[in-house]
C-alpha cells in the first residue's frame, strides 16, 4: 500500500516544528500554536512530552506552558 503524500508532508512539517521547539529553551508561542493547530491525535502525546521535558529542570515553570499542557492533555 502506498503512503499518502499528504500524510508524509504533514509528518515532515510536524517533525520540523517539534524539533525546533525541542531545541529552543523558550519556544515561541507562534510555533507552539502552529503545532497545536495541525496536530493529529497521536502527536498530542509527543508535544506534551517535549513540553514536560522543558519544565523538568525549571525551578519556576511557566504558567503559560502549564496551561498549554493542560489544554492539550485535557
Amino acid at each position: 500500500m502506498a503512503e499518502d503524500p499528504d500524510t508524509d508532508l504533514h509528518d515532515r512539517y510536524y517533525a520540523y516544528l517539534l524539533d525546533r521547539v525541542r531545541g529552543d529553551r523558550y519556544p515561541s508561542n507562534t510555533m507552539l500554536d502552529m503545532l497545536e493547530k495541525g496536530m493529529h491525535g497521536h502527536e498530542r502525546e509527543l508535544l506534551v512530552d517535549v513540553l514536560l521535558e522543558k519544565l523538568q529542570d525549571s525551578r519556576f515553570p511557566s504558567i503559560d506552558m502549564l496551561r498549554r499542557i493542560a489544554r492539550i492533555a485535557g
